[in-house]
């Protein structure tokens, strides 16, 4: 009698469709040194929150220990740091402290699961959002970054 093969998160991922990332920079009108302050701190949120990915790491940790958004920031944040791929932020879903609710996401990273590590970043009664995302395949040592479209320097200030 054959076992039962039960399917990873990557091959449900990629079994019958295909997900496409768009949130990336895009910009009307001028930047400022606020505005260009805000994009690299949105890019510090995912990166650092990226560099935490790791197989064996817990949900719990990486909520607690993930970067923190300036205060001015707080308040319009996205729903969550990081989220399986899906419609509408999947588990498994790490939460941002504020909103974590304890044994709610008791779980690990395992290899071979995709999140999307998010950052919006929008000040409180401010002319501008920057919202940025990449989707990262798990793996034993790490993650690999499965997101090619790179950010732009001049949106951060640095050309």
């Amino acid at each position: 009698m054959p076992k039962y093969h039960a399917k990873t998160h990557i091959e449900r991922l990629f079994e019958n469709a295909v997900n496409l990332n768009i949130s990336k920079q895009l910009t009307s009108g001028s930047m400022t040194t606020y505005s260009h302050y805000a994009m690299r701190h949105a890019y510090d949120h995912i990166q650092t929150n990226m560099d935490m990915l790791c197989a064996g790491v817990s949900l719990r940790d990486l909520t607690m220990n993930g970067h923190k958004l300036d205060r001015q920031f707080r308040k319009l944040k996205y729903g969550c740091m990081m989220h399986g791929v899906g419609l509408c932020d999947e588990w498994p879903l790490v939460a941002y402290p504020d909103q974590y609710v304890e044994g709610a996401f008791d779980y690990a990273l395992e290899a071979r699961m995709v999140l999307c590590v998010e950052a919006l970043v929008s000040p409180e009664g401010g002319d501008f959002s920057i919202k940025l995302e990449d989707q990262v395949l798990i793996t034993e040592t790490g993650h690999e970054n499965l997101t090619a479209y790179p950010f732009d320097s001049l949106l951060m200030g640095e050309a």
